[in-house]
């Protein structure tokens, strides 16, 4: 087999900012952990988890995510 055969089709699913903060926003308003609420919305609980990240660091130096 090639290597070429082996390598994935798939192409990275793209999320919208609106998406990332009403995320992360469900988060933070809910007691569910952020587990439970990946996997109610369909992604990896890493990207939920880094999301969180990014907007704190961007709020602690007064930004906000638009």
């Amino acid at each position: 087999m090639k290597s070429e055969d082996r390598m994935s089709t798939k192409t990275r699913r793209q999320y919208t900012e609106e998406f990332k903060t009403e995320a992360v926003r469900v988060v933070r308003d809910s007691a569910r952990p952020v587990a439970q609420v990946a996997r109610d919305l369909g992604i990896a609980d890493h990207l939920l988890y880094r999301w969180r990240a990014e907007q704190q660091q961007a709020e602690s130096q007064g930004h906000t995510r638009q």
